[in-house]
């Protein structure tokens, strides 16, 4: 918003300007602009909107936008709850851990956020980075790492580093959540088949060794766990793809369309809820589970479009789960599944997120006695449900065909490092791999040459046109190139231009190196001229005009 305020004043009409007779210099405008914008800039920067965005619009909020709140919330709600229980289960923890989570998120999120699309809560993704650091420990330890996370982000919000997710490339960002997503469909095969872990086993070694471990042990899975994992997930798929067996487009038909969205949006609430009922069922209201043929996850304590600002939304996610920690919250993030079901649920504000949160309060307050009949399988099904539509296996044709060698190459490390080294070094690995073809782009220079005859002024030359920018480490090869031209045809007659109208940056190495080369070409007898030099350079390479173009003033 700063940046708007400051982009206004320094280019607002020239008419809305005082007449002003006295002469100024073009530096006095541009310094007294630019005390003008400072000012602005830090009121906006210390305006009580900027850090809290719900203050921006609640004064133009209606009863419109309320209905349209609750509707969202409580559709995500339906959503969230059975998703943060299953996701609990990733990171080790009981299910209410999960349920905190879901609900302070969704609380603080609702002040704090700018995305109204966006849902804070347990994810996948950062459920498996918990277990990765806080399998072999307790569950406080799991809260102190929420805190230090929160920290963390909260110090990089301060910091204005929101601008680091545009290092993180597309190609990368889709090996990242796919290998994830295929972790996590590993990791949850113990309990969708009933296989218990190896005696003595803590912590997961690895989505290899889990595969390897379960292959090898394939024949202790138990029917009643595989049934019930597999029942699920037939159920969750067929209520999904309910909505597509009823044309909307007919007026007749549109209550019958929506009832079947809004029921797939509740698949993993009634999967859950369904085959908690059956579990208590059959155990007779015993309270022991010892009647269940299947795997239960046992007991659990009661409780009483649009730009993203992504330095906002570090400072809120900082702080949803330092404030989450007090109420022992795992730590938190945005959910892309979620979020593309409030998108869907036509939500107009992150207050959607308070109704989301009364629902997980709901849960926590009444229906916790009920969640130690939810079967391991059924949650396991439910996150192999979840996580699957992450898999992005297409993009590989879509880059080969492309012809986008390189960022097919990013995708693969990328990929095959989350698999083996874990998925924050897969994820780094990614990025630096992406980021070298544009470094690249400047240590391997890329340059255009050719003879040029202009006629009008019977002027001939070698042209050397350079790419995007000269920099340290492409000096060698610049001087290469230009000796070479000098010497093509066993003759120093014609001169070479160096046209800068491309270089966009250009280092201390890099002016001294041209100062030398033309002095180097001098000796041999030519000359080495430059046109199209920005202005700003001119001082910095000391240059003078001549007929044909500028050259160094060392020559002059």
């Amino acid at each position: 918003m700063a940046e708007r305020v400051e982009l206004h004043v320094l280019k607002g009409p020239p008419e809305s300007q005082p007449v002003i007779r006295v002469a100024r210099k073009d530096s006095d405008r541009t310094h007294n602009s630019s005390r003008r914008s400072l000012r602005y800039s830090g009121r906006e920067g210390c305006a009580p909107g900027h850090w809290l965005p719900i203050l921006r619009w609640t004064r133009r909020y209606s009863r419109v936008d309320l209905l349209a709140d609750m509707i969202a919330g409580v559709t995500l709600g339906l959503t969230m709850i059975p998703q943060s229980i299953a996701y609990a289960t990733i990171a080790g923890l009981p299910s209410q851990y999960g349920l905190y989570a879901a609900l302070v998120g969704s609380v603080v999120y609702a002040f704090l956020g700018t995305v109204k699309e966006v849902s804070i809560g347990p994810t996948s993704l950062m459920a498996l980075l918990t277990y990765q650091y806080a399998a072999n420990h307790p569950p406080q330890y799991v809260v102190v790492l929420a805190c230090t996370a929160g920290i963390v982000e909260l110090l990089m919000g301060a910091a204005r580093l929101g601008f680091l997710i545009c290092l993180i490339s597309e190609p990368v960002t889709s090996a990242f959540t796919s290998a994830t997503a295929l972790i996590i469909i590993g990791t949850q095969l113990r309990n969708l088949l009933g296989v218990p872990k190896p005696v003595g086993a803590m912590a997961e070694g690895g989505i290899l060794p889990t595969l390897l471990d379960v292959s090898r042990r394939y024949t202790e899975a138990t029917v009643p766990d595989s049934s019930v994992g597999f029942v699920c997930i037939l159920l969750l798929v067929i209520l999904q793809q309910l909505p597509k067996l009823v044309p909307a487009s007919t007026q007749r038909w549109h209550r019958c369309s929506r009832l079947l969205w809004y029921v797939a949006l509740a698949r993993n609430a009634i999967a859950v809820l369904g085959s908690a009922l059956l579990s208590y069922w059959i155990d007779g209201g015993s309270n022991t589970g010892s009647a269940v043929p299947w795997q239960l996850s046992g007991r659990v304590e009661s409780a009483s479009g649009q730009p993203v600002d992504a330095t906002q939304e570090m400072i809120a996610l900082g702080l949803c789960n330092i404030i989450g920690s007090c109420f022992r919250s795992m730590p938190t993030t945005g959910a892309f599944t979620r979020s593309a079901v409030s998108h869907a649920s036509g939500v107009r504000t992150p207050l959607s997120g308070l109704y989301s949160a009364l629902l997980c309060l709901l849960a926590l307050g009444i229906l916790t006695p009920y969640f130690y009949y939810i079967p391991r399988a059924t949650l396991a099904a439910v996150l192999i449900a979840a996580v699957s539509p992450m898999l992005d296996p297409g993009i590989l044709a879509k880059l080969w065909r492309a012809g986008f060698r390189y960022d097919l190459l990013a995708w693969c490390c990328c990929f095959a490092l989350c698999l083996v080294a874990g998925i924050e070094i897969g994820l780094l690995g990614g990025m630096v791999i992406s980021l070298v073809q544009p470094l690249a782009n400047f240590v391997w220079l890329r340059v255009e040459c050719q003879t040029v005859h202009e006629h009008d002024q019977r002027f001939s030359y070698r042209l050397i046109r350079v790419e995007h920018g000269l920099l340290y480490p492409g000096v060698d090869r610049l001087r290469s190139l230009v000796l070479q031209q000098v010497h093509l045809d066993g003759t120093t007659d014609l001169p070479i231009v160096l046209d800068c109208c491309r270089m966009t940056l250009m280092d201390f190495t890099a002016c001294r190196a041209l100062d030398n080369l033309s002095k180097e070409v001098h000796r041999l007898g030519g000359s080495l001229l430059l046109r199209n030099v920005p202005p700003r350079w001119h001082e910095r390479l000391v240059l003078h005009e001549t007929e044909h173009g500028l050259a160094f003033g060392s020559q002059s």
